[in-house]
This record gives C-alpha cells, structure tokens and sequence, in this order.
C-alpha cells in the first residue's frame, strides 16, 4: 500500500524534511511540494554552497571533505590527549625525582591553582603508576575538590 501526504502551501515550516518510513507492509512517503518545496530546496542549496565556499572546494566534494575532516579531527584528538598523558608522566617523574625521601616516603604535597579537577587526577594518576611506587593516599590532596 502507498500513502503519500502533500502539504501546499508552506504553513507548516517546522516539518524538517520529506521522509520515507516503512511499518509493515505500508510505506510512508512525506515531501514537500510547492512553495514548501522550493524554500527548503534554497536553504540546502545555500547551505552547501557556503560550506564549499568556506572549504574552497565544489559542492560536490563536500561530503568527502566533511568526512575527510571529521577523521582528521578526530585523529588530531587522539594525538593530543597522547600528547597530554606523555605531558603527565614526565611532570609526575620530575616531581619524584624532585621529592626528597623521608623516613623512606616521598610526600608530594602540591597545590594547583591553573588546573581542572580532570587534570589533577591525571596527574595523580600518573604520580601512583610512576616508578618508584607512591603510595596512592599520598595523591589523595591532589583529587580533592577545590
């Protein structure tokens, strides 16, 4: 069975796009025809065109320069959060190396004003998984909220 609806007119502008939807052995078919037609026809034409235009490239190709994009941002992503925890363990090794024995302990105590809660968990983290081992009570300041 087809059932197909066609609102002429344009009143209805909140309905975002024409559609196809399958229940059972009944599809569903919605579209914009007319005004409605030609109006989301020219915001999607002039969508693409801006996006292209700001990517400097055709219309065409832009889904695979979204794509091509996406992936890349993602990819820069993962390198800086890499990037960041290499970042951690160096400052937890220097502030071992830093950190005077007494009574056989290292007792950091440090106090972080330009950090985020997230960053000095990552921190602690590192300081209880570094060589040689602190005790993880000892990095229990650092994760405290401010």
């Amino acid at each position: 069975m087809w059932r197909y609806s066609c609102a002429l007119g344009g009143r209805d502008r909140h309905h975002q796009d024409s559609s196809l939807e399958r229940r059972g052995d009944t599809l569903r078919i919605d579209f914009y025809c007319g005004r409605r037609a030609l109006l989301d026809y020219r915001w999607k034409n002039d969508a693409v065109n801006n996006l292209a235009g700001t990517m400097s490239i055709k219309d065409q190709d832009l889904r695979e320069a979204v794509e091509r994009s996406l992936a890349q941002g993602r990819e820069n992503f993962r390198l800086l959060e890499e990037t960041r925890q290499k970042l951690m363990d160096l400052e937890a090794r220097t502030l071992i190396a830093g950190t005077p024995v007494s009574s056989g302990l290292r007792l950091i105590n440090r106090v972080f004003d330009d950090r985020s809660a997230e960053e000095a968990r990552r921190l602690a983290m590192a300081l209880t998984t570094t060589r040689p081992r602190l005790c993880s009570s000892a990095c229990a300041p650092l994760i405290a909220p401010a």
